[in-house]
């Protein structure tokens, strides 16, 4: 019996390897469809060419104001914040409410008549004009019917225009449907004139609409330069908002200054006459007692006992000048005026503290009078102005009661 090896075979196997579609084949399945990209491209450019020439452009416009702070660097400044009487000064918050006051945005519409605006017709949306508008319509009374609608406005001959159909003369004051309303012209009038559409907006409106596209920000953390910037559909307009606005807000600085140092002025004035008063009031009582001792030639001990009595009574006057001075800034203190006043002067008062308080008080006072014409009772910063107002009352209160008790009892050993 023969052995049989039995052997297994396995046949090659032969695979095919994967495809990688070419490129051609990759454009040639989607060029098939071309139509449809084609129409695509088209519909989005045709949406955005109707988008820009629908949308009106908005431009930002900037201006820097340098903020000074008159009190820094001042003694008693550094004395108070060594002492931790009160938080550090917000003077770019304070004046950043200010320059975005209710106030002070309508001086400046008010002033350049934002709230009439001129336009021409286009194909598209109306093109403002600004400044160059050949009439400007002054409203003397208005209608609550003026602000509804557009007025357009055409020109008949060069002494009269239309307005929505109202014929009336130019540069005359005319009772229409729409108001009291006069038409002055800028230039000379043509009937081959574009018409033009003019739109009056209230001025509350148009004020608190700038409000709220103003900003004023810091340039940087620890500068005193805030960027003002502006966002208006005409750029000359935004230029001339914020010169304007600029302007109104140095004026407003300056008159206030103005004030504060014409009330100092008349208050140490009065304060000179009356002791100017005393003096002579001394001097003649001191003449009067002579007169009436018969002191003529005084001895070498009468001199000395006479310059002692006469130092005696100037350092006795001297210190009743203090307290009448110290009686004024204490009635100050005390006092619960509805309007702000300006701090007693400390010229006859010696304490380097009291007058640091006193000169701490009429600053925030300043602040606090400046920041509640444009903010209400709830406003954090004049709350914190409050707090700090208190704070320095009541520290005022303590010098003075201690600084009184000393000069009357210099007094009381004097007199």
């Amino acid at each position: 019996m023969s052995n049989q090896n039995t052997y297994a075979y396995t046949p090659y196997q032969v695979y095919e390897g994967e495809k990688v579609p070419s490129l051609r084949a990759v454009l040639m399945r989607y060029l098939k469809h071309w139509p449809w990209f084609l129409v695509s491209v088209v519909v989005l450019l045709g949406a955005g060419y109707a988008y820009m020439m629908y949308q009106t452009p908005i431009y930002q416009v900037q201006a820097s104001l340098l903020i000074k702070d008159d009190k820094k660097g001042l003694s008693e400044e550094n004395i108070l914040k060594e002492m931790d009487i009160f938080a550090p000064k917000k003077v770019i918050e304070n004046e950043t409410e200010i320059l975005k006051s209710f106030s002070l945005m309508s001086k400046v519409v008010g002033e350049l008549g934002l709230d009439v605006q001129y336009f021409h017709k286009t194909p598209t949306i109306p093109e403002e004009l600004y400044d160059q508008s050949p009439v400007r319509l002054i409203i003397e009374k208005a209608h609550p019917t003026l602000y509804d609608d557009d007025l357009e406005m055409t020109v008949v001959n060069p002494h009269r225009i239309s307005l929505n159909g109202v014929a009336m003369p130019v540069n005359q004051s005319v009772q229409t449907p729409y108001g009291r309303l006069r038409v002055f012209a800028r230039r000379n009038l043509h009937t081959t004139d574009k018409p033009l559409l003019i739109r009056v907006q209230p001025h509350a409106r148009v004020v608190e609409r700038y409000q709220k596209n103003l900003t004023a920000e810091p340039s940087s953390k620890a500068s005193t330069v805030l960027q003002l910037t502006l966002e208006d559909a005409v750029p000359r307009k935004g230029e001339a908002i914020l010169t304007k606005l600029i302007e109104a807000y140095n004026e407003d600085a300056v008159t206030d200054k103005n004030l504060v140092a014409a009330n100092t002025l008349n208050f140490i004035e009065d304060r000179l006459r009356l002791i100017a008063g005393e003096l002579t009031t001394v001097e003649q009582g001191v003449e009067s007692y002579k007169s009436s001792q018969g002191i003529t030639d005084l001895s070498s001990q009468a001199q000395v006992f006479l310059e002692t009595v006469k130092e005696n009574d100037d350092r006795l006057n001297q210190t009743r000048i203090q307290i009448n001075a110290i009686r004024d800034i204490e009635r100050y203190v005390e006092s619960q005026r509805d309007e702000r006043g300006v701090a007693p002067s400390t010229l006859s008062v010696a304490d380097p503290m009291l007058i640091s308080l006193v000169g701490k008080l009429n600053e925030l006072e300043l602040q606090r009078d400046q920041l509640s014409r444009t903010t209400t009772v709830s406003n954090p910063m004049l709350q914190s102005l409050d707090s700090q107002l208190k704070i320095v009352r009541n520290s005022l209160t303590n010098n003075i009661t201690s600084i009184k008790q000393a000069l009357q009892s210099t007094e009381r050993t004097l007199a």
